[in-house]
């Protein structure tokens, strides 16, 4: 829960600082505070959506696998020769198909599951473990996942862009760099993380462009 803690203080204090700055100081129309307030509710949502959405993890089996020779009589299965078993071959329509054995859950993974390593699961279509959520990013929760980061950036472009309007309009009143110090520093900041996080979603639209995850 710490990764999720620090990512809302680093969502919501700038965000809700700037957001009180212009309701207090109605430096700006009251329409962009509440496009502001609409788009953090937007990232909130999506954030809890895939935080306590089951990515696809798979359960473990209790004890341990332990080899058959009647599984060969299973129709479509077919077991590598191999001492450690490690490896089940499922045949169907001409093809075999590879299934990895997990020692640590003690099952066969489907294709294009991982074992992740720090939740200690195997997870269907996996594509990474996000340390800013301290969550699985996988079968289950990836759109809830790229619709974070879609309004993540767009939270991101409407305070630079309210910073900026704010910073210019005080400037051109001759105001004091005190006066909009808040704007500067948040500004930048939105300016930052955004930039990292527009690359970020460019990236996994790639990915999901190609049919291809992060591992």
């Amino acid at each position: 829960m710490v990764p999720l803690l620090l990512t809302l203080v680093l969502l919501e204090a700038p965000t809700l600082a700037l957001v009180c700055q212009l309701l207090v100081r109605q430096l700006l129309p009251s329409l962009l505070p509440a496009l502001l307030i609409l788009l953090d509710l937007l990232a909130l949502a999506s954030l809890f959506a895939c935080v306590y959405t089951d990515p696809g993890v798979l359960p473990q089996s209790v004890n341990n696998y332990e080899w058959s020779e009647e599984l060969l009589e299973l129709p479509g299965v077919n077991h590598q020769v191999r001492p450690d078993h490690s490896y089940l071959c499922v045949s169907g329509w001409g093809l075999g198909v590879m299934h990895k054995y997990c020692v640590e859950c003690h099952l066969y993974r489907p294709l294009r599951t991982i074992h992740c390593r720090v939740c200690n699961h195997c997870v269907e279509r996996y594509d990474h473990h996000c340390p800013w959520l301290g969550v699985c990013i996988g079968k289950y929760n990836y759109r809830y996942f790229l619709a974070f980061l879609a309004t993540l950036n767009l939270l991101m472009l409407a305070v630079l862009g309210c910073c900026i309007a704010v910073v210019v309009m005080q400037a051109q009143q001759g105001s004091g760099v005190l006066a909009y110090l808040l704007e500067i520093i948040v500004g930048a900041a939105a300016l930052g993380f955004g930039a990292a996080l527009m690359k970020l979603l460019a990236y996994h639209f790639e990915l999901l462009r190609s049919g291809l995850t992060t591992n």
